[in-house]
């Protein structure tokens, strides 16, 4: 067993499978990737160009509700297949 991180993005990615669920719970499954970067993107863009930071406990709280998988699965839209 492997117990580091993969080198590249796709080879990590191809390790996020999901086993079981519906169609739509599946989908919602791909989604956490993309939220959990996009909340590390914006923290190293406050850090870089605006000079702020979070502590981590901040990072993950955002990650999770602020601007990650909460909040982009309580608003209303239509997931295409």
């Amino acid at each position: 067993m492997n117990w580091t991180m993969p080198e590249h993005t796709s080879d990590l990615l191809s390790c996020w499978i999901s086993r079981g669920g519906s169609k739509s719970q599946k989908r919602w499954w791909k989604l956490i990737p993309s939220c959990v970067w996009w909340s590390i993107w914006k923290e190293r863009n406050g850090r870089c160009f605006e000079d702020r930071s979070n502590s981590i406990h901040k990072v993950k709280w955002n990650c999770i509700f602020h601007d990650g998988i909460v909040n982009f699965m309580s608003k209303p839209r239509k997931l295409k297949s």
